[in-house]
C-alpha cells in the first residue's frame, strides 16, 4: 500500500535548477524514508494555471514575464493564509527581505547548498503534523504507513491493532512502545488499551466521554483521563489556528 506522500512543487524557469532539485530531494527523500511526489512548473503562468495541491513550494523569484512573488500573491490571492510553505530560491540576496512579504518560510540562495536543503525540509516537515513513516503487517505482508493514516490503535494479546480509513494492520509492538514512538501532538492515550489520533475525531461528548471519529466509530476516554484529553484537543485546535 502506498503511504500518504508529501508534495513538493518547484517553480523555476531554469531546468538546471530543477533537475539539481529533484535529485538531492529524491536523496533526502530515500535517507528520509519519506515518500516524497515532485511537481516542476516551469514559469510563472504554470503556477497561476496548476490544480494541484502541494505542502512545499520552492519558488524562483525572477522568472520571465512576471516575478515570483506576483505569481504566488495572484495564484492564492483568496486566501488570507497559505496552507504550505514557501522557500525562496535565488541568486538575488539582495531581494531576500521581500520574501516575508510572502510569508516565505525560507530564503535559499543558488546554487542550492544541500546542509541548508534538507535543514528547510526538516523544519518544513515538523510544522506538519504525523510524518513519520511506521512499519506494520496486514495478511503476513510488511507495509509502511504514515502516522497521520492512523485513526485508532488497540492492543490485542501481545500485539497491537492499527486501524486506518480503509485497512487493519498489525504490529508486534505494544501500546506503550507506540505512545513513545507516535506524534504527541496529535496522538492520545485515551484509555489503558486505546491511542486515538486527535485530528480523526469528528466529535466528542464530554458528559460521557464518547468519541465519534471519521470512520463513523466510537470509542470510549477513560473517566481518569477526560479532562486531560479535552485540555488536548483546545490546544491543538489552538496550534492549528
Amino acid at each position: 500500500m502506498k503511504s500518504e506522500e508529501y508534495h513538493i512543487a518547484i517553480c523555476d524557469d531554469d531546468r538546471y535548477i530543477h533537475a539539481d532539485l529533484k535529485k538531492k530531494i529524491e536523496a533526502y527523500s530515500f535517507e528520509k524514508n519519506i515518500p516524497i511526489k515532485i511537481y516542476h512548473l516551469y514559469s510563472a503562468e504554470e503556477l497561476l494555471e496548476s490544480k494541484f495541491t502541494f505542502n512545499l513550494l520552492f519558488l524562483d523569484i525572477n522568472m520571465p514575464d512576471m516575478d515570483g512573488f506576483t505569481a504566488v500573491k495572484k495564484a492564492f490571492s483568496h486566501v488570507d493564509e497559505y496552507d504550505f510553505r514557501i522557500v525562496i530560491i535565488s541568486s538575488m540576496v539582495e531581494r531576500c527581505n521581500e520574501a516575508f512579504r510572502i510569508n516565505a518560510f525560507r530564503f535559499l540562495e543558488k546554487p542550492i547548498n544541500v546542509i541548508d536543503l534538507y535543514e528547510a525540509l526538516d523544519a518544513s516537515r515538523k510544522k506538519m503534523y504525523g510524518m513519520q513513516v511506521i512499519k506494520v503487517n496486514a495478511n503476513n505482508i510488511e507495509f509502511e504507513i504514515l502516522e497521520n493514516e492512523i485513526v485508532y490503535i488497540e492492543s490485542y494479546q501481545n500485539s497491537t491493532i492499527i486501524y486506518t480509513k480503509d485497512m487493519e494492520y498489525r504490529s508486534s509492538r505494544s501500546l506503550n512502545t507506540l505512545e513513545q514512538m507516535l506524534d504527541n501532538r496529535i496522538f492520545f492515550r485515551c484509555h489503558r488499551r486505546t491511542i486515538v489520533n486527535l485530528l480523526k475525531i469528528k466529535r466528542y461528548n464530554a458528559a460521557c466521554g464518547d468519541v465519534l471519529l471519521e470512520t463513523g466509530e466510537h470509542i470510549c476516554v477513560s473517566k481518569r483521563k477526560q479532562t486531560m484529553f479535552f485540555r488536548k484537543i483546545v490546544s491543538l485546535d489552538k496550534e492549528r489556528g
